[in-house]
């Protein structure tokens, strides 16, 4: 486990996600990728993710839109305009959308390299999310560990697992699992 805690501390100059920085290294250089993001929001790490992978398909899973339990994202009155800015941004992307809340798009996803969740950070919606979709990947992983909510869903559920815990920003804990050894350091 600390092998995978410096490998990490290596590679905090690099302007992207953690989890993305170890799937360009336990792959082959050609490898193409699927993966699934819930939670898009407006692009952001997704555009990242299609940079920096070899990205066959991204499926893009996000409602954009209010729904009972959803408390983030005050900021931003009109979901419609983030889902804009999203489709904006990842023109020319290999991404698939999915408009709709996770719960509701797991059967329309195929078995993929990778999971990322982002989406609503409470703490039973994390813990679904984690449930419905650890099975439909090799990696899954996320956004906002230190979020009191994401840390006791992640911590609960994983185990079984490898895991690997990256606090890679201060406020903007990234965190992921495997569920077998991909490298050897």
């Amino acid at each position: 486990m600390s092998n995978v805690i410096t490998y990490i501390v290596k590679h905090k100059l690099i302007k992207q996600r953690p989890m993305t920085t170890y799937l360009t290294d336990c792959f082959r250089k050609n490898y193409q990728f699927t993966g699934i993001e819930i939670g898009t929001y407006k692009g952001h790490n997704a555009k990242q993710i299609c940079e920096a992978l070899n990205i066959k398909t991204l499926y893009c899973i996000d409602p954009w839109d209010r729904y009972e339990g959803y408390k983030q994202m005050v900021h931003c009155n009109d979901l419609s305009i983030a889902e804009k800015e999203a489709r904006q941004r990842l023109k020319g992307c290999p991404v698939k959308f999915i408009k709709k809340k996770s719960e509701d798009a797991v059967d329309n996803v195929p078995f993929v390299d990778f999971v990322y969740i982002d989406g609503n950070h409470e703490y039973e919606f994390v813990k679904r999310d984690i449930e419905l979709y650890k099975d439909k990947c090799k990696i899954i992983g996320g956004h906002d560990i230190d979020r009191a909510g994401v840390k006791q869903a992640v911590d609960e559920s994983f185990d079984k697992y490898n895991r690997i815990r990256c606090d890679w920003w201060i406020a903007h804990g990234v965190w992921f699992y495997e569920k077998k050894r991909l490298i050897d350091f």
